[in-house]
């Protein structure tokens, strides 16, 4: 995906990303791993944790597939620049899509969704000295939220957008780590409800939100262009910069004061398939009904897939750089990872329907 400061040209800058020979996650039934989107990620004490996550191993969904939600673990040794898988175990849950981030060798899991629909599930997942997996129940969210965004800056967490069956939420909740019995805390609301979007934070005082999309009921979703900054400690929220068209549901991460951003869909065959399915809902003809969803299955058979666009943002001056694009196909709803300078962009989804068993590898100089 294109995405470029509108009006400006990219600023060189010494800042680059060398693609490596990607990983993958192991083989199922002697065959390759069909990948799985929205897995919860993290690394713990040099492991790379990839669990959870959905796919659809009985066919796509327009022929009649239903999705499944796993409850896998794969662990992965990083050793230098390569991941060695170590082994899988099991979460104690079916979980996808759901928001995660690591502090003080936890992983934090918040919120996603099962077969259910969205959940209010919050989780912290650790390495115990025996090297066993610890799952830690923590206070529930306000709301059953999907497609969210988790960060840490001090001693808290926050919690950002996300969306259920029924609305999709303008709202940052606040955790305080070491005060479990206090739950989580309205903290502040955003400009727009928003989900999907990709989620940062500088260690210090700001979030960076960017892009993401609002679902409409019978109509096309909103998605968005900007890049927020939200200031912890003012409470001030403003639009820093703007991506050339909108995007929705990519990665990123933060490096050396810029935001690095990868993929994404910009939604121009997401809202075909929206408008066709708003088409089927609001016919009362069986006959043109059969006819639309027809055509709406065509739409998704021939999605072209999410581009390979890699940017960054400087935040000392707010100019744009484009770097080396994915080496493969394009990778959303699924969350960026930094162990030092390694890039990991676990598994994801690549086009409607189907996901890639890959875990990209990049080195950022």
């Amino acid at each position: 995906m294109t995405i470029l400061l509108t009006g400006c040209e990219p600023k060189n800058t010494s800042l680059a990303v060398q693609w490596l020979p990607s990983a993958n996650l192991p083989m199922q039934e002697e065959k390759a791993h069909l990948g799985l989107a929205g897995p919860v990620t993290g690394i713990l004490q040099d492991k790379l944790l990839i669990a959870g996550g959905a796919n659809f191993p009985d066919g796509m969904p327009w022929e009649g597939g239903k999705k499944n939600y796993h409850n896998s673990i794969y662990l992965y040794d990083i050793v230098g620049k390569e991941l060695q898988f170590k082994e899988e175990i099991a979460l104690d849950r079916e979980i996808a899509y759901a928001a995660n981030v690591v502090m003080d060798d936890k992983l934090y899991r918040a919120g996603g969704e099962d077969s259910t629909g969205a959940i209010k599930n919050f989780q912290a997942y650790s390495i115990s000295e025996n090297k066993e997996l610890k799952t830690e129940e923590l206070s529930e969210l306000p709301l059953a939220l999907t497609n969210a965004g988790l960060v840490h800056l001090s001693d808290k967490l926050y919690f950002v957008g996300g969306e259920n069956a029924e609305l999709v939420s303008n709202k940052i909740y606040c955790y305080q780590i070491d005060q479990d019995n206090k739950g989580w805390q309205e903290f502040l609301t955003l400009p727009y409800p928003i989900s999907n979007a990709v989620v940062l934070a500088d260690g210090k005082e700001k979030i960076y939100i960017v892009g993401g999309r609002k679902k409409n009921v019978n109509a096309k979703s909103d998605i968005y262009d900007q890049v927020l900054e939200v200031n912890i400690g003012s409470k001030e929220i403003k639009a820093i910069s703007r991506l050339a068209k909108p995007m929705a549901a990519g990665t990123g991460v933060l490096y050396k004061n810029h935001l690095l951003l990868f993929s994404g869909d910009d939604a121009r065959t997401f809202h075909q398939v929206e408008q066709a399915i708003a088409n089927i809902n609001l016919n009362s003809d069986p006959s043109k009904k059969d006819s639309l969803i027809t055509a709406k299955n065509n739409i998704l058979v021939n999605h072209p897939g999410f581009e390979r666009q890699a940017l960054a943002l400087n935040l000392s001056d707010l100019t744009w750089k484009t770097l080396a694009a994915l080496p493969s196909a394009g990778t959303v709803t699924t969350t960026a990872l930094l162990h030092q300078d390694l890039l990991i962009i676990p598994s994801g989804e690549i086009k409607a329907g189907v996901r890639t068993d890959q875990i990209l590898l990049g080195q950022l100089k």
